[in-house]
């Protein structure tokens, strides 16, 4: 029986010199947990748009946060304005809250300017997701050589809970008159710009 661990650690942006780190995460999750759910071409399609090259110039562009147990990265997250991309955690790691402390991070740090989030799931992370309010908007599919097809959802969360302070309201009035108006967070923001 595997033994859950507690993680106290933080989120925190990577750096460059974490590139290598993060691709071998990346990767070593990828093959681990990706072949039990999807084709050779499908992995193989994975591994290449998880590539050096691209975690590098997210990277670069302040996107990639990670999370580091005893100097070693062991999950990872990246946002790109409104969208999560390339949520993992190594699978050894999985399961004891390491994804979760990544996603409350990415998901508080889009709200403040995005009212939803948006991510392309994995069959192995839908669950996941799902489990955190998102629901599939979308079904996309990829053409992949050998005339195999790649198939993922595209997931919306846009029920986050609303500061108080925010809107100078107890939350609970301002979630119901957002119901009422049939608004989401991001109309609410443009009616009631936040208090000075």
């Amino acid at each position: 029986m595997i033994q859950r661990q507690t993680f106290e650690q933080e989120v925190v942006k990577a750096d460059m010199n974490m590139v290598f780190d993060i691709y071998e995460l990346v990767h070593i999750t990828i093959k681990d947990i990706y072949k039990k759910y999807y084709s050779d071409e499908a992995v193989k399609f994975f591994l290449e748009l998880h590539s050096k090259e691209n975690i590098s110039a997210d990277i670069s562009k302040g996107k990639v946060y990670v999370v580091v147990h005893e100097n070693d990265v062991v999950g990872t997250g990246t946002l790109d304005r409104d969208h999560i991309k390339r949520l993992f955690v190594l699978p050894q790691f999985q399961e004891q809250g390491i994804g979760t402390l990544i996603m409350d991070f990415l998901e508080a740090e889009i709200i403040k300017d995005y009212g939803a989030v948006w991510l392309d799931s994995s069959l192995p992370a839908g669950k996941f997701y799902h489990n955190r309010g998102y629901i599939t908007k979308k079904y996309e599919e990829i053409q992949l050589e050998n005339d195999k097809v790649l198939a993922y959802e595209i997931m919306c969360r846009n029920k986050f809970p609303i500061d108080p302070n925010e809107y100078n309201a107890p939350s609970q009035l301002v979630r119901r008159e957002m119901e009422l108006q049939e608004i989401d967070l991001d109309d609410l923001r443009k009616i009631f710009p936040k208090r000075l």
